[in-house]
């Protein structure tokens, strides 16, 4: 009884969190009324604000199911030592993401700039972000495959590139050819090896 309860609430979650991204992504952050994503949930308000006391708080959820969970997937599927692979599939993955997701995000940041709970938990989210990266790129340098670049500015970098290409998506410009991005790709995971590119 108690599992299935469990299955029910984790169910809930999922259709309110997919009601808010469609609400949050047709309306925007201020136009985005509880009550319509509640009825889109098929929920009442009240259950909605038992999980979350403030709208700011359920965009900044729905930001972290829809926005981040591939990085996350990635650093948990490849084991430790293969930091390579890694960018060589998360690389391979930038130029062709949902658009639905970029403008999510860019409602988000949007928010962030009006919303200071929105801010702290976007900011917040982002440097984990980071710090699971960081902790990547240490393990490489320790396994000798990355070159002694420093973590932060490298970093910095990958979740520029991440963003960016989100919010590309949302002016629906053309994706690159495949074979040239993976060219480009190679020669950039190349160059951040130990070796640096060189002989």
């Amino acid at each position: 009884m108690g599992r299935r309860a469990g299955l029910n609430v984790e169910h809930t979650r999922e259709k309110l969190l997919e009601a808010a991204k469609s609400v949050f992504i047709q309306d925007g952050f201020d136009g985005a009324k509880v009550s319509k994503i509640a009825k889109e949930a098929g929920l009442t308000t009240g259950a909605i604000y038992s999980q979350y006391s403030t709208k700011s708080e359920l965009l900044v959820e729905t930001i972290k199911k829809n926005a981040s969970s591939e990085l996350s997937k990635l650093l948990d599927e490849l084991p430790g030592d293969t930091l390579i692979d890694f960018l060589k599939l998360a690389g391979n993955q930038l130029p062709y993401r949902d658009r639905q997701t970029g403008v999510l995000l860019l409602q988000a940041f949007q928010a962030a700039t009006l919303d200071e709970t929105v801010y702290i938990h976007l900011r917040d989210h982002i440097l984990d972000r980071e710090q699971l990266l960081r902790n990547a790129l240490e393990k490489a340098k320790e396994n000798g495959q990355l070159r002694d670049l420093d973590e932060d500015a490298l970093c910095r970098f990958m979740v520029m590139l991440s963003l960016g290409s989100l919010l590309t998506k949302v002016l629906d410009l053309p994706d690159p050819k495949q074979t040239e991005w993976n060219e480009l790709l190679n020669l950039i995971i190349a160059v951040l090896g130990n070796d640096g590119g060189q002989k």
